[in-house]
């Protein structure tokens, strides 16, 4: 019998993956410090585009975002999440109309990079340029759309939970207010009889 050597399955880039999947889809990474370096570098893609509208470069952004999916071939969502519960929580206690809608303008620069994307133009330029990152280009495209598309999830979700938290307060004040009520009218109830029995004893006395 010949011994068959197994062939090994190269790591395809891949953005859709979730860092759910970290473990168990043969990437190799230096324990915590790549997850933490990841994690960074998120932070600062999103911190690029959550820049004012009118300075925004979505070809720059792109770029970034190349880079990244180059290197680390995935998208961490948790920290999408985090940061987008983070920005509508700050939206939610602006108290001045002049207060800058954080979400409203991270949506709107997304939105900006997802129309370079589907430029036909821009990309065939970026591949042009660099051949030999084309498929490496597809997969930065794709993941365009999972970050928007992960960014109205994580709204809708903050929303819900928001509201079951306003639903249980509204239930708990109301189910509290009744038992307050109740309490009150016991206690007057009770001194009312207190009141009647001293009344009648400083007759007899």
């Amino acid at each position: 019998m010949h011994n068959r050597k197994s062939k090994q399955s190269k790591n395809v880039i891949n953005p859709v993956k979730t860092n759910d999947n970290l473990m168990d889809t043969g990437f190799s990474f230096d324990g915590e410090s790549e997850i933490l370096n990841m994690q960074n570098e998120m932070n600062t893609l999103f911190m690029s585009l959550m820049v004012d509208n009118k300075k925004f470069k979505p070809e720059v952004i792109f770029q970034s975002l190349l880079n990244y999916i180059k290197i680390h071939d995935r998208i961490l969502y948790s920290v999408i999440s985090n940061i987008v519960y983070r920005i509508v929580n700050d939206d939610d206690l602006r108290t001045r109309e002049t207060t800058p809608d954080k979400f409203g303008t991270l949506i709107s620069n997304i939105e900006k990079l997802l129309e370079y994307v589907n430029n036909a133009t821009h990309i065939a330029a970026h591949k042009q340029a660099k051949p030999n990152d084309s498929e490496c280009i597809d997969n930065t495209k794709k993941a365009v759309w999972k970050i928007w598309d992960h960014v109205h999830l994580a709204r809708n979700q903050y929303n819900v939970l928001r509201q079951s938290d306003e639903e249980y307060n509204t239930k708990f004040e109301a189910k509290i207010e009744k038992f307050q009520n109740k309490i009150t009218r016991e206690i007057n109830t009770q001194l009312l009889t207190i009141v009647s029995i001293f009344t009648a004893l400083s007759f007899i006395l």
